[in-house]
């Protein structure tokens, strides 16, 4: 073990920030630490021991540690874990605090448009690897293992810290991690907890069994029950979880390593996961070396059986993983910590940059019997999405027609609405704060019809009194076709947030033309919505609606008259327009409007009312 340079207030304003979910009990939720007064690493495997000896002293001695331990750190605690190349970073590096700061110094730039992160790896190297594990599972070598590639990310006009405060504002993980060696940066936006210790107790949730995010909550929903579902996840899930019960059982007692809680799904900003909870009570005497020697490297990261799954990885993957699979987190003073699996994971070597800053970024999933190449490929591209996400302010609303006698009507449908926008985006839905305010706007309300805008943006509520107009134009409405096209699989089309001025552009642009309302389509020339209103078309008779998965708001009318069998929904197109006996737009405001022509951009008519 040596005692690594200290990086100067100077050099670098933050060396460790921890991020902890809520429900790590008296932890807390964000550590940010600088000016340690120690820091230590471990160059070489036999290192390792006495780095972590010293992490349980700085603890016994009221400090607070945060560090890491690499994945090629696993032959420390059985050589039969063997691991790729050693990676450039320490095996394990560690900084002791006296307490964290107060102080959050603000991003260092502004970070330039995100880059997609670059496969290191072609499809057909990464297929054919599979396949070899593929043929390890079949002979019965394991069950399942956990194989991994490399991206590079583009790092020009942005550093580490300031990545890490963008990423962690887009993608906000329960046990996100950054780290200032000196010699690198560490930016973790990782959700899965490898261990947690408090008191005696310690827990796992590992997690295996992803599906994407779709953009719309009934589709996301569906999603997220078919993983909770699925067999092959729950299987792979299954499988980790019994490797984590036999890890565990190793230094716990016996009889007390249960699982509470299996095949939890939850929601992250671009994916589904599975999770499983394993607790355990440790065995008196237990030292933190005796904790890693039992679990690490992750049960989720190796697959099983570990030591055979470690083998065949060292086989497939030539390059080392490093942080990636590894563990970052924080040891409390007293003997608790909290440590992350290192999954999401980029390292930052400014010294290595040769053409431009980049960063190295480590992907992967589990392989079992029945994985399909393709499939897992696809999923690789999908948990690399992360990196290129940035946060957007924005507040999801309602507009809520009221008149004498009908305070707020269909309230109650504006609230489900809201309530599932606000749980699709990871926002809390302050439904007491919203009633308080609805009763006391509800007081300085007058005679005269409005329409109620409510904005929840965080767990601020605005209200505003708008005095419009409750009726469409009884002439009837001109409508225009939008050049612009819209992609269903866009999520700013199924919630009504304030992410979609380009809508109220094209609006701007008809009504230049003498248009009242303009009309959109999508990228396959769908027929969608307006930029106000959903819209009905009747055609032989039957009143028809666009489809959900065009890429529409599910506006409260146009839901009200689904429920009620007046309408079905249909896929439409612009032909179905010359098609029609009526056309009208409704919405939960004005309620429906008679359109009397709908035109193109170039002025042709594409549909006339029949006087």
């Amino acid at each position: 073990m040596t005692q690594a340079p200290i990086t100067s207030p100077a050099d670098s304003p933050i060396t460790a920030w921890i991020e902890l979910p809520p429900d790590a009990r008296r932890f807390g939720t964000q550590f940010v630490f600088a000016r340690p007064i120690e820091v230590w690493q471990a160059d070489e495997i036999t290192d390792v021991r006495s780095a972590l000896t010293r992490v349980a002293q700085a603890q016994s001695a009221g400090f607070y540690v945060a560090g890491f331990v690499t994945y090629e750190a696993s032959p420390a605690f059985d050589s039969a874990l063997v691991t790729p190349s050693r990676s450039p970073l320490p095996l394990a590096w560690f900084a002791a605090f006296r307490e964290p700061t107060e102080c959050l110094p603000p991003p260092a730039v502004a970070l330039p448009p995100p880059s997609e992160p670059v496969l290191l790896t072609t499809e057909a190297e990464y297929s054919q690897s599979v396949r070899r594990a593929l043929e390890h599972i079949r002979a019965g070598d394991i069950y399942q293992v956990n194989y991994t590639v490399r991206a590079d990310l583009d790092l020009t006009g942005c550093d580490g810290y300031s990545l890490f405060r963008a990423l962690l504002d887009a993608v906000p993980m329960p046990r996100s991690a950054y780290i200032d060696t000196g010699e690198a940066q560490i930016v973790s936006l990782s959700p899965e907890l490898f261990l947690r210790r408090v008191g005696d107790v310690i827990e796992s949730r590992p997690m295996k069994g992803t599906a994407s995010r779709r953009p719309s909550w009934p589709e996301d929903e569906a999603a997220r029950l078919a993983l909770a579902a699925d067999e092959k996840n729950c299987a792979e899930n299954v499988m980790i979880v019994d490797l984590m019960r036999n890890d565990l059982g190793r230094i716990c007692r016996a009889g007390t390593v249960t699982v509470p809680e299996r095949w939890r799904v939850d929601r992250f900003p671009t994916v589904h996961q599975m999770t499983s909870l394993v607790r355990g009570r440790l065995e008196v005497g237990t030292s933190l070396f005796d904790i890693f020697a039992a679990t690490f490297p992750p049960g989720s990261v190796t697959g099983a059986p570990k030591v055979r799954a470690c083998q065949i990885i060292a086989e497939l993957e030539s390059e080392p993983r490093g942080i990636y699979c590894g563990t970052i987190g924080l040891f409390f003073p007293g003997g608790d910590f909290e440590l992350n699996v290192a999954i999401r994971t980029l390292t930052i070597h400014p010294s290595s940059f040769i053409l431009h800053p980049s960063a190295v970024l480590g992907i992967g999933s589990g392989i079992v019997a029945d994985s399909d190449p393709a499939a897992e490929w696809k999923e690789t591209l999908l948990k690399g999405r992360f990196v290129a996400r940035r946060a957007e302010r924005f507040a999801i609303y309602e507009t809520i027609r009221y008149q004498p006698g009908v305070p707020f009507e269909d309230l109650l449908a504006h609230l489900h609405r809201l309530r599932q926008s606000c749980f699709y985006f990871g926002r809390c839905f302050p439904l007491r704060r919203i009633v308080a305010d609805l009763h006391t706007l509800r007081r300085a309300l007058d005679d005269r019809p409005a329409r109620i805008r409510l904005d929840v943006e965080d767990e601020d509520v605005r209200l505003e009194i708008e005095r419009i107009n409750l009726t469409w134009p009884e002439e009837g409405m001109i409508i225009q076709l939008a050049d612009e096209r819209l992609d269903p699989e866009d999520p700013r089309l199924y919630h009504k947030t304030t992410l979609r001025p380009e809508k109220y552009h094209a609006l701007e642009k008809a009504r230049a033309c003498g248009a009242y309302e303009c009309l959109f389509l999508n990228m396959r020339g769908e027929i969608t919505e307006g930029a106000l209103s959903n819209i009905l078309l009747k055609i032989g008779g039957q009143w028809l609606t666009p489809a959900l998965g065009c890429g529409l708001l599910p506006g409260v009318w146009r839901e009200k008259q689904l429920r009620r069998g007046r309408c079905r929904e249909a896929v439409l197109t612009p032909g179905d327009l010359a098609d029609a006996e009526e056309v009208r737009m409704m919405n939960a405001v004005r309620g429906e409007g008679i359109v009397r022509r709908v035109i193109a951009s170039d002025g042709s008519v594409v549909y006339e009312a029949a006087h």
